[in-house]
């Protein structure tokens, strides 16, 4: 299985624990799981209509499930994770690899 369609698959998973009430452990599964959905997709010279129809489909879940994510975790705690996700970026744009977007950066997924 590619990459890119492993990375949907695991945030499908990840989303589809996602319920009400959120628990930390969840969300936070749920947002790493879409980071690496864009690391695949930097990775990826031509991703597949589906591949793109199913992450809209699933970006679109997020986007519903966002007040109720900030409501549970708080935005202090999902500002706090953001930091800690860019400084780990730092690192790995020193070492090479490829980048991480910030933990609970709903800004690219929530357009």
């Amino acid at each position: 299985m590619p990459a890119l369609d492993a990375a949907i698959a695991a945030y499908r998973v990840a989303l589809d624990d996602l319920q009400s009430p959120v628990a930390t452990d969840v969300t936070m599964r749920v947002l790493l799981s879409r980071d690496d959905v864009t690391r695949a997709l930097a990775a990826d010279p031509g991703p597949t209509g589906g591949a793109l129809t199913t992450l809209a489909e699933l970006d679109g879940r997020l986007r519903a499930a966002a007040p109720q994510i900030e409501r549970a975790i708080g935005s202090k705690t999902l500002a706090s994770w953001r930091q800690t996700a860019a400084l780990n970026s730092i690192g790995s744009i020193v070492a090479g690899s490829t980048t991480r977007t910030p933990v609970g950066d709903f800004s690219n997924s929530m357009r």
